[in-house]
């Protein structure tokens, strides 16, 4: 039930009710990584409480550290808290798994961009766009912006 009533107010852009169904399931399910990804995902979004998004977020990659869901979440953690190294890094192995993920192309590229490279961070956010054109109007729904 918590889990369905987080999804819900997720998908309808209450991400602090989202949070507190999803961390009710949480308390029940300690070990479920969808849960912990899910729970990390709506601070992520919001980029409030990043402390407890990143503590979700490790978590979920212990339980299940080859989902590239999760992987990109927590690399959405990292780059709201200026761990940008951090985030390639989280970027990285989701796109192993998901190489032409939009969104985790476009954030690598911001990431790359505030690491300094330019060059390879355009090319991702150009690859973002090729795979989907509304990437940019998607992500600032996130508040994220180039």
């Amino acid at each position: 039930m918590d889990e369905r009533d987080g999804d819900a107010a997720f998908n309808q852009g209450r991400y602090q009710a989202a949070a507190a169904a999803y961390e009710r399931g949480v308390k029940l399910y300690p070990d479920n990584a969808t849960l912990l990804m899910k729970a990390c995902r709506a601070y992520a979004v919001t980029g409030q409480q990043l402390d407890r998004a990143l503590t979700l977020c490790n978590g979920a990659v212990h339980h299940d550290g080859l989902d590239p869901g999760t992987r990109n979440v927590r690399g959405l953690v990292y780059y709201r808290m200026g761990r940008y190294k951090e985030a390639l890094d989280d970027y990285d192995a989701s796109l192993r798994h998901r190489p032409n993920h939009a969104g985790t192309l476009y954030m690598r590229g911001l990431t790359y961009v505030k690491l300094g490279d330019l060059g390879r961070g355009q090319d991702d956010i150009n690859a973002a766009h090729r795979q989907d054109i509304t990437i940019d109007r998607k992500l600032e729904a996130y508040g994220i912006r180039r």
